[in-house]
């Protein structure tokens, strides 16, 4: 069997090879943001909850899931590098 690069590396070296095309081109890669502030936005790792403990394992659990889909829900109802 050979071996063959899972989709997510093949379309990562896509977007880096794009990249590199745009830059020679005198272009900014896609997706680059550029802020004045020195705040780089993403998409979720500058998203803190804190929320007490659960009375359980399954609860807690619970818990996360239901906060993780209304983080994401929110995410893809208000992108943070759109509303910029």
């Amino acid at each position: 069997m050979l071996w063959k690069p899972c989709c997510g590396v093949s379309m990562f070296r896509n977007q880096i090879r794009r990249g590199v095309r745009a830059v020679r081109g005198g272009d900014d890669p896609v997706g680059l943001c550029r802020n004045a502030d020195g705040i780089i936005p993403t998409y979720c790792n500058d998203t803190v909850v804190r929320t007490p403990a659960a009375s359980s394992e399954a609860a807690d659990k619970q818990r996360m899931r239901e906060t993780g889909r209304k983080l994401a829900q929110f995410y893809l109802d208000h992108p943070p590098l759109a509303t910029r």
